[in-house]
């Protein structure tokens, strides 16, 4: 889900909402992470949201008001907060983001999920030393995954529509099936759960391809991305991806204008 800060507007220079926006290892800020409190616990810890992977979370001890926060290692600016492989929907948890401007806490984005769905905060650029999020859960303790502040990458082309396939709709499940020895049957296990897709660019500027798509394609080798596809008219097409084994994508001269397109193919987190 797509979440845009109250009285959003589109930045002189930006690209149009129609394109895509990525969030990737090479524009994640890093910093020191603390937080209100952290329920004890094997894979929780109040640094896993700082990590790639969707196992170890972060939880607070207790239902209320609670809050995650990182001290950047140097001020950076920032236009977007993603998080991933949590239960905020479920656990019907408010999500306030925060800035620490002017020696105060500044609101910037606020959602109130209704399901587990990846989400993508885009705000207009500050230079920030300090960035937080409030969590407001009343009824069941909330657990997260995956926060990443930073700038994100904007596509200068909008993807091919045509042929597209929408990641949340888009099941790579493996199934095991049980039947009696008469064939009737049984039951149907789930193996593992994943969504899979791709998405395709095409008249790409040779500069942007070899500076910083370049650097993009570079980051998806060893770690996963979030990406919104179409900001404007689908919210809902958000996820936290990787590419899957074998060769990385690689843009291909296109022949004409010194452009070049891109096909990429992505496995992303089942939150379902």
């Amino acid at each position: 889900m797509i979440v845009f800060e109250p009285g959003y507007t589109l930045p002189d220079g930006d690209a149009p909402l129609s394109h895509a926006r990525i969030a990737h290892a090479e524009t994640w800020v890093s910093g020191v992470a603390s937080a209100s409190s952290t329920a004890a616990g094997g894979h929780y810890g109040v640094d896993a949201p700082s990590n790639s992977t969707t196992y170890d979370r972060w939880r607070p001890n207790a239902v209320g008001w609670s809050w995650w926060s990182i001290v950047l290692d140097a001020p950076a600016q920032v236009d977007y907060c993603f998080i991933a492989a949590h239960d905020l929907g479920s656990t019907a948890t408010r999500v306030l983001v925060q800035a620490f401007q002017d020696g105060a806490w500044v609101t910037i984005g606020s959602a109130e999920p209704t399901t587990d769905a990846p989400l993508f905060f885009i705000f207009e650029p500050r230079t920030v030393d300090t960035l937080r999020i409030t969590f407001g859960a009343f009824f069941d303790v909330p657990e997260i995954g995956v926060i990443r502040f930073g700038r994100a990458l904007q596509m200068p082309e909008r993807a091919t529509y045509g042929g597209h396939k929408p990641l949340d709709m888009s099941r790579a499940t493996t199934l095991r099936g049980a039947r009696s020895v008469r064939g009737a049957w049984l039951s149907t296990s789930m193996i593992r759960g994943a969504l899979s897709g791709s998405f395709s660019w095409r008249d790409l500027p040779t500069a942007f391809a070899r500076g910083e798509l370049r650097t993009f394609l570079r980051a998806t080798e060893g770690e996963a991305f979030a990406i919104a596809w179409r900001p404007d008219k689908h919210p809902e097409d958000v996820a936290y991806c990787w590419t899957p084994g074998g060769s990385p994508p690689i843009p291909v001269d296109q022949g004409v204008g010194d452009l070049m397109s891109l096909d990429l193919t992505v496995e992303a987190f089942s939150y379902e």
